[in-house]
């Protein structure tokens, strides 16, 4: 009997402890019902982050404060990387990735949707794919989206967002590349691609539904553009070395672009201040500079330079005006100035050391000059109004 007592006696403790776990599982299990039945009145931030373990000094930060905002960076088979992600605001998506070495990638994003019940309608349950829910309309909208992408060398990237519906990419695989990204407001597009070494692109959009797209290929080329209205639209292509191009726009529906390739260091500058305006600069050769500036409505403006050192301006402040000017030679000049309505200027310089200039002030004036030949000439022309002037020397 003393032995049985000494075994119940050994046995207490842990049938004791039984019930006492017994205890904690069910208080865990109502715990966690709760907890569950509480994810459909809060937004999760949802992070994504991923790094090799065998690489070395790279340095990676996600800060997120809002609801529903998704944050990816990768860094992999590369050293001494760095990516940040701020996101301020609800539904903002980022993600960033560095596969060279020496890169650096930061990514701010703020809106002003708050991550509230009643404000931005009801949150689904991510752990419940099959929940009826109802989502508020901004619900089913992804704020602001940026995407970098870094597989080379030395390059950085900066992204700043502030709006609804703006979405930022950059693609970096050279050496030494900057790329700079600004918008607020609400549906804006930007896209950088840089692969070629020692690029610069400079991009800044305040208004609505603007798009830009940056393409370099070539090295040490400088691309700025700022955007101010709604629905304008510009291109850059940068395919050769030491170019530069800067485009303003302030106004809506407006479309520049701007072509510098097979020549080095060309100067383009286009100015775009109204609405429905179009303007085109190409430029084949090396040493070109060209610029337009278009102040009224429904102007179009075309430069093309295949030469080399030819200069070209045209400048418009009116209404539906057409210049063109065309560039072979070497060292040429021209010029056109518009101010009226409707009117055509057109000049076209084959050869060597040629200076054409035309001016129309007034409506419906045309005016064209063509110089061929080697020999340098000179030619001006003024309108005031409904003239017609058309000029061609060999």
């Amino acid at each position: 009997m003393k032995i049985q007592k000494d075994i119940s006696q050994t046995h207490r403790p842990a049938g004791a402890l039984r019930r006492l776990g017994a205890l904690l599982l069910s208080v865990n299990v109502v715990a966690s019902q709760v907890f569950y039945l509480a994810i459909p009145l809060v937004a999760i931030p949802i992070v994504v982050f991923a790094q090799q373990e065998e690489v070395n000094g790279n340095q990676a930060l996600v800060n997120q404060d809002g609801a529903m905002n998704s944050a990816g960076i990768l860094q992999q088979g590369g050293t001494d990387n760095t990516a940040e992600i701020f996101s301020s605001g609800s539904r903002n998506e980022a993600t960033i990735n560095q596969a060279g070495s020496g890169n650096q990638a930061f990514v701010n994003q703020y809106n002003d949707l708050v991550g509230e019940v009643g404000e931005l309608g009801n949150y689904y349950n991510p752990l419940d794919p099959n929940a009826v829910v109802e989502p508020g309309f901004l619900e089913t909208l992804a704020a602001n989206s940026a995407n970098v992408t870094q597989d080379g060398e030395g390059n950085f990237a900066q992204v700043n967002q502030d709006g609804v519906l703006n979405s930022a990419s950059v693609a970096q695989t050279g050496i030494s590349n900057e790329a700079f990204i600004d918008q607020v407001g609400d549906n804006l597009v930007v896209e950088v691609t840089q692969n070629g070494d020692g690029n610069r692109a400079v991009s800044s959009q305040d208004g609505m539904s603007n798009e830009i797209t940056i393409a370099q290929t070539g090295n040490s080329s400088v691309a700025t553009i700022e955007q101010v209205g709604f629905n304008n639209n510009v291109f850059v292509t940068q395919d050769s070395d030491d170019n530069e191009g800067t485009i303003n726009q302030d106004g809506s529906v407006n479309t520049a672009t701007l072509l510098q390739e097979g020549g080095d260091g060309n100067f383009a500058l286009i100015d775009q201040f109204g609405v429905n305006n179009t303007a085109d600069i190409i430029q084949n050769g090396s040493g070109n500079s060209a610029d337009i500036t278009q102040s009224g409505t429904f102007n179009i403006a075309s430069i093309t330079q295949n030469g080399s050192g030819n200069q070209a301006s045209i400048a418009q402040d009116g209404y539906m005006n057409e210049g063109v000017i065309e560039q072979l030679g070497v060292g040429s000049i021209a010029e056109i100035i518009q101010n009226g309505i409707d009117n055509l200027a057109s000049i076209l310089q084959i050869g060597n050391g040629h200076n054409a200039s035309i001016t129309q002030t007034g409506n419906n004036n045309i005016a064209e000059i063509i110089q061929e030949g080697p020999t340098p000439q000179s030619i001006a022309v003024t309108q005031s109004g409904n003239q017609t002037f058309y000029i061609h020397q060999q």
